[in-house]
């Protein structure tokens, strides 16, 4: 079974379940919660900032909260890539095939967009993640953003079974393989990261398209990717009037 990182609208959801049941703390919230969902990825620290912030209409939009050991912690939207479905086709076979491995979800950062937070080392086991790619969307017109994503690139193919196809074919140079998830973030220059986490902008949808489109095309991705960064500097420079 894949690990599955659920929005906070289905948290919630079994949250109000719970309560009904008279749980009120989170530990035990938790543990009733992941009884229901075995294959979700809950911390008790997201629990606990759920119980004490209300829901807003705008489920999307990040909400700041305190951290004592740095910048402030946000919900960000977030793209997870599962690995392959054992017994099913390779995901780079069909746009549609590849539709299916990918999520949207939700998952703590820092302020300045750094992957974070005890959902993050759960969905991984404690492994250490690096950034293998990182890859301009498919439409020209975006060059203030890209995709980047990020895995586990250490590990030995004895420790799972789980291939990611996926993000093997989106790892920099095609240097060896990805087993286990993959999670996608929007990034880009870091003097509009902040806005970034506040714009829901990064669909499943079009991330998989893109990835197909390179697949289909033929583009090298670092290619491209220096293409779009040129591009962005030429703008901002004559946007700038120099």
């Amino acid at each position: 079974m894949s690990a599955y990182i659920p929005s906070n609208t289905e948290v919630r959801a079994l949250m109000l379940d719970a309560l009904g049941e008279d749980i009120m703390d989170s530990v035990p919230m938790r543990e009733y919660i992941l009884s229901q969902r075995p294959t979700w990825v809950v911390s008790k620290k997201r629990i606990r900032r759920l119980l004490n912030t209300p829901p807003t209409p705008n489920t999307n939009e990040a909400q700041s909260t305190p951290d004592e050991c740095g910048p402030n912690v946000v919900t960000a939207d977030v793209l997870l890539v599962l690995p392959d479905q054992d017994g099913a086709s390779n995901p780079l076979d069909s746009l549609s095939s590849l539709q299916d491995r990918v999520r949207a979800t939700e998952i703590e950062v820092d302020g300045r967009g750094q992957l974070k937070g005890e959902d993050l080392r759960s969905i991984f086991h404690g492994k250490e993640i690096e950034c293998i790619r990182e890859m301009y969307d498919r439409r020209g017109t975006i060059n203030e953003w890209y995709y980047a994503v990020f895995a586990v690139t250490r590990v030995k193919e004895s420790e799972t079974a789980d291939r990611n196809s996926i993000a093997t074919f989106l790892k920099k140079n095609g240097d060896g393989v990805v087993f286990g998830p993959a999670i996608v973030v929007r990034d880009g220059p870091e003097e509009t990261r902040a806005e970034r986490l506040a714009d829901p902008g990064i669909t499943a949808d079009d991330f998989s398209r893109t990835v197909w489109w390179y697949v289909r095309s033929g583009r090298d991705i670092s290619e491209v990717y220096g293409e779009r960064e040129l591009t962005r500097h030429l703008l901002g420079v004559f946007n700038s009037g120099a």
